[in-house]
């Protein structure tokens, strides 16, 4: 793994009470299965996923076709939907994907059991050659009683990561920002995303519905687009360097103030 800078310190992982995590995402991605439309063919892994997540339904995505004529909606390819028998967890299956997805994430370590169990369905039911992507992102959107304002999040977050000058050298009361910074690294590309929004950034559900109001997101996304071969147990173990960087970027972020003993509860 590449190595980080020196400035990034290292921290005792805490297992906070108070989360402002929106959705984890763990996903890889593989050649598109052939078969995938035969339904026969598909009844071992779904079988199998159905064990832990036998809630099932099926969705189909929407593309967005442009064209002289307008922007006209076409059918999108057909995904699989697995949850958890309480909602806490989710898999997304597609022709040439697999995704684990939570809401209400409490360690890494049942994350990554999880995971590990998906890969070794698809490598036993597809039988893929090679891995093209994989990846995790945690999508926190940080919420607070004072945080109707841009200048309060200085106070409860890095001041590195939410400084800016523009509002002092124009002026006037911000109303929202976003940032992203994307870092190439030995591994893989670390993405992220923050800034002082309104509303969610992520799709409700029954058992989630919309958060309102002013927060501050940061959406932390770790990946690796190499192509290679597809082996059982490395993607686990690449998920987990990603988990330590993304952690150490995370506990930076919020420093060591009031937002971090709210979360801490």
């Amino acid at each position: 793994m590449g190595k980080l800078g020196n400035s990034l310190p290292t921290y005792e992982h805490v297992l906070f009470k108070s989360s402002n995590l929106e959705l984890c995402v763990v996903q890889i991605k593989y050649p598109p299965v052939q078969r995938f439309s035969d339904e026969q063919y598909l009844t071992g892994i779904k079988e199998a996923l159905a064990e832990d997540y036998p809630l099932t339904s099926e969705e189909r995505g929407i593309n967005i076709l442009v064209t002289p004529q307008g922007v006209n909606p076409a059918p999108g390819a057909v995904v699989h939907r697995f949850n958890s028998i309480d909602f806490r967890w989710s898999v997304v299956l597609t022709s040439e994907s697999i995704a684990l997805e939570t809401r209400e994430y409490t360690d890494f370590e049942e994350l990554s059991a999880r995971f590990d169990k998906l890969v070794r369905h698809v490598a036993k039911y597809f039988c893929p050659h090679y891995q093209l992507r994989l990846g995790i992102r945690y999508i926190n959107e940080f919420r607070h009683h004072d945080g109707d304002t841009y200048e309060v999040w200085h106070r409860l977050l890095n001041r590195d990561l939410v400084s800016s000058a523009t509002q002092t050298v124009v002026g006037g009361r911000v109303e929202q920002t976003i940032n992203e910074v994307r870092i190439r690294r030995d591994d893989g590309i670390l993405l992220v995303r923050h800034g002082f929004l309104n509303g969610t950034t992520v799709l409700p559900t029954l058992h989630h519905p919309a958060k309102n109001g002013p927060f501050y997101l940061l959406d932390l996304d770790y990946y690796d687009e190499t192509s290679t071969e597809f082996e059982e147990s490395a993607p686990t173990e690449k998920i987990r360097g990603y988990n330590d960087v993304l952690y150490r970027v995370f506990r930076w972020s919020i420093g060591e103030g009031e937002l971090y003993q709210q979360l801490r509860g």
